[in-house]
C-alpha cells in the first residue's frame, strides 16, 4: 500500500479533473492530469506482482490499443 502523503498526492491531482471539467466536454483534458500523478502507477505495479492479474490486464489493454490505433490510422477521433 501507498503511504498516506502518496495517496494524497495522487488524490489531490486526480480530484479537479474529475469535478471541474466543462459541461460540454467533461473530462476531454483527463488524460493529461492523471499522467503525473505517478503514486497511480506505483499502485499499478504493487497490484500487478500477480502474473494472471497482470495477463489480465494485459490482454484487454492491448485489444483496445489495436481499436484506437485502427480508428487513428482510418482518421477519427480516438482521444
Amino acid at each position: 500500500m501507498l503511504p498516506a502523503s502518496l495517496s494524497a498526492y495522487a488524490f489531490l491531482l486526480v480530484t479537479p479533473a474529475v469535478f471541474f471539467g466543462k459541461p460540454a466536454t467533461p473530462l476531454m483534458g483527463f488524460p493529461r492530469y492523471v499522467f503525473v500523478a505517478f503514486p497511480l502507477f506505483i499502485m499499478l505495479a504493487v497490484m500487478f506482482k500477480n502474473r494472471r492479474l497482470l495477463g489480465g490486464w494485459l490482454v484487454p489493454s492491448a485489444a483496445f490499443s489495436l481499436v484506437l490505433c485502427a480508428g487513428f490510422v482510418s482518421w477519427r477521433f480516438v482521444a
